[in-house]
């Protein structure tokens, strides 16, 4: 069963965004890969890569990237599903544009 998510299900606000700086976005694709990361000094870091591709209601595309623990916070991430996502995540439209968007799903 494929099943529609209410937008802003899945998204969670880092920042306590006000309503006009969301984006409500449809998944097209997302993948994951699991990365480590070690800083000089410090115990080493495992975390999940995430590469979404997504669309808005228009022709708009883009894909963001982000990083997460290993948890499962990303399950209803599947194609056709839309969510609701604030303006920090980072997103490259394909256009190269990049606008000035930090990660904020998670």
């Amino acid at each position: 069963v494929n099943e529609k998510l209410t937008p802003g299900i899945i998204g969670k606000l880092h920042y306590g965004c006000l309503e006009e700086e969301f984006l409500t976005i449809e998944v097209i694709s997302l993948e994951t890969e699991l990365r480590t990361w070690k800083e000089s000094g410090k115990k080493e870091k495992v975390f999940l890569y995430n590469r979404l591709l997504f669309r808005d209601g228009s022709d708009y595309r883009g894909f963001g990237v982000f990083n997460s623990g290993l948890k499962d916070e990303f399950l209803n991430l599947k194609p056709g599903n839309w969510i609701k996502i604030d303006r920090y995540v980072p997103i490259y439209v394909e256009t190269n544009i990049k606008t000035d968007i930090r990660a904020g799903i998670y």
